[in-house]
């Protein structure tokens, strides 16, 4: 079962919902610096690709991705919380650790 069928099942598509729900809330709270703005577009996209059914893997790691941006903010711990498990709501597998060469290595 991929994750637009997972959304239709229960309980997993309440809990989808809800998880949704609260990065849509977590997201106000946040600032006005650009690394906000882009975390509250990325749930914004999610949050309408959760509501369409359409495909939540692309939404879901830009987020992710935007959320490991946030300046200094206390919320990221909250953030990186609701995503793991939101994650598992949708049987998805976690993202990679992106490996960037140490400076002056050779590839």
């Amino acid at each position: 079962m991929d994750a637009t069928e997972q959304l239709t099942a229960e309980p997993a598509a309440e809990t989808v919902h809800r998880l949704v729900k609260a990065l849509v809330s977590d997201a106000g709270s946040l600032g006005k610096d650009d690394a906000s703005r882009r975390v509250r577009e990325a749930v914004g996209e999610l949050d309408a690709a959760v509501a369409s059914g359409s495909a939540v893997a692309a939404p879901l790691l830009a987020l992710e991705i935007s959320v490991e941006r946030l300046h200094m903010s206390y919320l990221r711990p909250f953030f990186q919380q609701t995503l793991r498990t939101l994650r598992t709501a949708l049987e998805l597998d976690a993202p990679q650790p992106r490996k960037t060469p140490a400076r002056g290595a050779k590839s």
